[in-house]
């Protein structure tokens, strides 16, 4: 038999004060009965080696006094190692001594003994059993001893947890708290028993209550994440209803196959009241030397102005001198200013819904005359030609005000700066890359500190304050975005800032489209003709949104659940049959129903190509019949139709997880028997079963034979089934090779074709 190798550690300590619990005396006891009864013999006893000798962990039919009696025995076994067996005993009643040494990784740790008062000996069959006993003791010793070790290291971790600074709360995939350390407590004023069980968004304000739920299973089905994995500033609500700053990182985690999260909380109110004294102390100096100034500003420039002319050359230069300088420190005061605004969150923020890539072309044009007087090229990459996004359209300007003058101001003469413009997903990246001397990798952690330039000559060659990066942090971080850069020494380096993508009507959350109607997108880049066809969906109940390029349709098609693409094939950026190409490589939108609307006809070849590359409903020609439309249309949504499923399935796990994979598409209904699913299929209607084969009260192909002829069954079992019962299901499914997406995909196929 395999010992354990991590009981290795102190053995002989650990037996001399190991004391059976209940459950173990109870177990040592039924083992000595099954062995006494089996091989009929009168006396049967387990011992040990503890400080003081020999002692007996339990007995059958051995008294205290016997025991003692054979303790030199046990002894001889015990440090020989070897099996002994002996007809001649110290005790004239006995004649037939038998002890088995048990091992511990290596080590004989404890002695089974047999004991008989008429001389024998040991069949072979006879001492597998005297084995096979002995086998199990040692596992129920190995088990508590497991146990034991488990409860230590549980207290061992409790005692960290209840000793940090920072509090830990612990929370299931359904947002409910699990577990709590006192700092937590102490953070938000609430007794462990008041959070445990309840929802996490007990702890939080508004907005972050009502998205928690939302944001927390959307992580869980596409892995996107804002908050897990890195750490935020957020607010959090105490018991007393006070709001308070802190610190949040959260993780993720697999406890015996459970999605877990552990948030770890550290009040910062302090720390942001310290920061709000330094803030308003520089603002009240800032705002103090700015009306001087003034001052000083308007009257060198009316010097310079009016009388220049009839100054000395001296004077005068002494006097641009001192303008150059005054207007070099009304920046820095004007810097502050915005960055005390922006983190004291003074500033209000004007968003509005404007198009990146105007915008982008716009902080070039506005920073081509700084360029030009460093003989620096500034260019725009080829991207898309349109991305929507919700900003401060004053504030992104000064964000490209400060990256493109850095990146000038560290271009060698005659150099280029590129900019671009990337769709990710959720998000739109702009970089900013220039092909200068870089930044030492030595300066990365304060690169977006105040006051901070790589090189303290900078200030004086390139001019700046310093401050220019650390606004340009604030204003991305205000529109919930991130910055981040990367730098090869005397190669250049490439800044670059994330926003969220806006979509109409997504503006709060990715799944804010009207649930009530089914939703389409179109990808058309001629205004008229998508308004057009907006207005023929809308007379048959469908609503629909409009993507005027491939990049904006394939990004707002991961972002909402749009039931079907109406699509045009000559677009600005790539081809309509790309696009399709993109899709079906894409596991999101794999399935997607797609319609071609198009003035290009539909010919062999691409009708052959479109059929292994992405299913086409249908190809609608320019100009468009409208009822061909709706046919088309009406078949493309079958395709979606929210099914109600009854899973007949007894194991309560299966059921919370196959619940968890299929409520956000279809309605779920599940019994934990065949009793059980016959009354359900009697009382109400499905559009599939999801079947096991092994139930309670017998096998579920039984249905089968009484099952209406138009219901469709997937067997989802922990076993193949036979040909015979295949035959008769639409599809089976082995649970343990069957993912997420394979499951929700034969679903889809199976309704699919009973639509068709």
């Amino acid at each position: 038999m395999q010992l354990a190798q991590s009981l290795a550690d102190s053995l002989q300590p650990w037996l001399s004060q190991y004391v059976p619990d209940a459950n173990a005396v109870a177990s040592f006891a039924r083992w000595l009965r099954l062995l006494k009864r089996t091989l009929a013999l009168p006396m049967v006893m387990l011992s040990v080696r503890g400080v003081e000798g020999v002692r007996t962990l339990a007995a059958d039919g051995v008294d205290e006094a016997t025991a003692h009696r054979l303790a030199p025995l046990v002894t001889r076994v015990l440090e020989t190692g070897q099996p002994l067996m002996l007809h001649e005993l110290p005790l004239p009643a006995l004649h037939f001594y038998a002890g088995l040494p048990i091992f511990l990784a290596g080590q004989p740790v404890a002695v089974l003994s047999l004991l008989d008062f008429q001389p024998r000996s040991l069949s072979a069959a006879e001492h597998a059993v005297w084995q096979d006993v002995a086998d199990g003791m040692l596992q129920t010793i190995q088990q508590q001893r497991a146990a034991v070790q488990s409860l230590a290291q549980e207290a061992r971790v409790r005692a960290v947890l209840n000793t940090v600074i920072d509090g830990i709360i612990t929370i299931d995939a359904q947002g409910c708290i699990q577990a709590c350390n006192p700092m937590a407590e102490a953070i938000f004023g609430y007794a462990a028993a008041e959070m445990l069980g309840g929802n996490i968004s007990m702890l939080m304000p508004e907005p972050y209550r009502s998205e928690h739920d939302h944001y927390l299973q959307r992580y869980l089905a596409t892995g996107q994440a804002r908050v897990i994995g890195v750490g935020r500033e957020m607010s959090g609500l105490r018991k007393d209803g006070t709001v308070f700053p802190m610190e949040l990182a959260v993780n993720h985690l697999l406890i015996d196959g459970q999605d877990m999260f552990t948030g770890v909380v550290r009040d910062i109110t302090e720390r942001k009241q310290h920061e709000r004294m330094k803030e308003e102390f520089i603002s009240t100096v800032s705002h103090e030397l700015r009306t001087p100034l003034t001052s000083i500003r308007g009257a060198l420039g009316l010097v310079l102005g009016k009388f220049s002319g009839s100054l000395p050359d001296k004077a005068k230069q002494l006097l641009e001198t001192a303008s150059r300088n005054c207007e070099r420190l009304c920046i820095l005061i004007n810097d502050i200013l915005d960055l005390e605004k922006l983190t004291a969150g003074h500033l209000a923020l004007e968003l509005k819904v404007v198009d990146l890539v105007a915008l982008t072309r716009q902080a070039i044009v506005a920073n081509e005359g700084y360029a030009l007087q460093h003989a620096v090229r500034l260019r725009l990459l080829a991207g898309p030609t349109q991305v929507p996004v919700r900003v401060d359209e004053h504030r992104i300007l000064q964000v490209f005000a400060n990256l493109l003058s850095n990146a000038v101001k560290y271009s060698p003469r005659g150099g280029e700066v590129q900019i671009g413009i990337q769709v990710q997903q959720e998000q739109v990246r702009v970089v900013v890359q220039d092909f200068g001397r870089g930044i030492p990798e030595h300066f990365r952690s304060r690169i977006f500190q105040r006051f901070s330039q790589a090189d303290s000559s900078d200030t004086r060659e390139k001019g700046g304050t310093g401050l220019g990066l650390s606004i340009v942090k604030t204003i991305v971080e205000l529109h919930e975005g991130r910055i981040d850069y990367r730098s090869q020494t005397q190669q250049g380096t490439t800044f670059f800032f994330d926003l969220p993508l806006w979509l109409p009507q997504t503006i709060s959350a990715p799944d804010a489209l009207d649930a009530a109607l089914p939703r389409v997108l179109i990808c058309e880049d001629n205004a008229d003709v998508a308004r057009v066809l907006s207005e023929m969906l809308a007379q048959d109940g469908v609503a629909s949104d409009r993507a005027a390029t491939a990049a904006d349709a394939f990004a707002m098609l991961q972002r909402a659940p749009y039931q079907a693409l109406l699509l045009d094939l000559g677009l600005p950026d790539v081809d309509g049959l790309t696009l399709i190409q993109q899709l079906r490589n894409h596991p999101p939108t794999r399935e997607m129903s797609v319609i071609v609307v198009s003035g290009r006809a539909q010919n062999v070849a691409v009708a052959s190509w479109h059929a292994e590359v992405l299913p086409i409903v249908d190809w609608v020609q320019k100009p468009i019949d409208r009822e061909r439309l709706k046919q088309a249309v009406t078949q493309a949504l079958k395709l979606h139709i929210r099914a109600r499923i009854l899973h007949v399935e007894d194991d309560a796990d299966v059921v919370e997880v196959t619940r968890a994979m299929l409520e956000d598409q279809h309605e779920y209904v599940y019994a934990r028997s065949v009793a059980e699913a016959r009354e359900k299929l009697q009382t109400g209607t499905f559009d599939l079963l999801l079947l096991d084969m092994l139930l309670p009260d017998g096998v579920g192909a039984c249905l089968l034979g009484s099952l209406d002829t138009h219901l469709p069954v997937v067997m989802f079992s922990n076993r193949e089934i036979g040909i015979e019962v295949r035959a008769q299901v639409a599809a089976a499914l082995v649970k343990a090779n069957t993912s997420r997406d394979k499951l929700l995909a034969t679903i889809r196929q199976v309704l699919q074709q009973e639509g068709n």
